[in-house]
């Protein structure tokens, strides 16, 4: 197959003004800020030593800096001993330390399945919906986070997971997840586990609604052009629409590398250099907050999305 007519379309869509090499300079601006906070918070912040959750949050990012596989970690025993509600928070130390540990791609099983966590998916989902009312809604989003991470990060058993994640799909329609102001915030976490399904052969029933609101979310992406297409829970926060964008970004990619069809790789390059004006603006300070680490959770999401479409491109050049 002569894929150079492809590769030159793709090459002919990308947004004008933005260069695979302003991604990397940013990208390697936003790196080396990352750095100089983490030499700057090495001991603790306002005379205190860190919380544990703290110092693992800090040994994450400077392994994700230097390319190095994380920390092997008891995922279970983390997520049981904190507020596991707070995963829906993405200011929370709980949620950014998870998301931190989902960008490295190199897992181990971490451990075995925990009757307690499988309990608490259980109890949720017995009143959770992506349509519901705003508790439903807000429980619904902490299962597909809780399942996501799961399946990536190998804490749950996948047919487990299957099965409750058909609880979840059943009550949502593929064109539900799209209202007046965008997609469900948070739906991201949804596709993404159903695209781990599919792809280990645990997804056959979900293969054509997984393939529906892909196309759902290519289009929102490619025809709209939408430059940021969600909004958070409470249709204000600018840093998490930002964030959750680059994640449906990043499920784009990963569309692309599940089913091969070049129009998602051409979505989320175009979606990438739409979002830079956004990214290009974020500097991040030396202070330990849950705004300035939001920033930085932003900052890492935007670095792995750039990083996983350059290596991609290059493979389909290399094809």
């Amino acid at each position: 197959m002569n894929i150079v007519p492809i590769i030159e379309k793709v090459l002919s869509w990308i947004e004008k003004d933005v260069s695979s090499e302003g991604h990397q300079l940013n990208s390697e601006r936003l790196a080396s800020e990352i750095n100089k906070y983490l030499i700057n918070n090495r001991k603790g912040k306002d005379g205190k030593e860190f919380n544990r959750l703290e110092l693992n949050i800090n040994n994450s990012l400077g392994k994700f800096l230097q390319g190095d596989e994380l920390d092997i970690i008891n995922v279970n025993k983390v997520l049981l001993s904190n507020d596991i509600d707070s995963i829906v928070d993405d200011s929370s130390l709980l949620s950014i330390y998870m998301q931190l540990q989902e960008l490295n791609d190199n897992f181990l099983e971490y451990s075995e399945n925990n009757p307690a966590l499988s309990l608490k998916i259980e109890n949720l989902l017995k009143n959770a919906s992506w349509i519901g009312n705003p508790r439903e809604k807000n429980n619904a989003h902490i299962v597909s986070r809780l399942i996501y991470w799961g399946l990536k990060m190998k804490f749950l058993d996948g047919e487990f997971a299957a099965l409750k994640i058909k609880l979840l799909v059943e009550g949502l329609p593929s064109n539900k997840l799209f209202n007046s102001n965008g997609m469900i915030f948070g739906s991201s976490f949804l596709l993404r586990s159903l695209l781990i399904l599919v792809k280990e052969g645990l997804g056959a029933e979900f293969m054509d609604y997984t393939k529906d609101i892909s196309e759902l979310m290519l289009r929102r992406l490619e025809i709209k052009k939408e430059s940021v297409v969600l909004m958070d829970a409470n249709g204000r926060n600018e840093k998490s629409s930002i964030l959750e964008h680059l994640r449906c970004i990043r499920a784009v990619l990963e569309v692309y590398i599940v089913f091969g069809d070049v129009r998602f790789l051409n979505a989320a390059l175009k979606a990438n250099d739409r979002i830079y004006p956004y990214i290009i603006k974020i500097k991040i300070n030396m202070k330990m907050s849950s705004r300035n680490l939001k920033k930085i959770l932003i900052s890492c999401n935007y670095m792995k999305s750039i990083q996983e479409q350059e290596k991609r491109f290059s493979l389909l050049c290399q094809t």
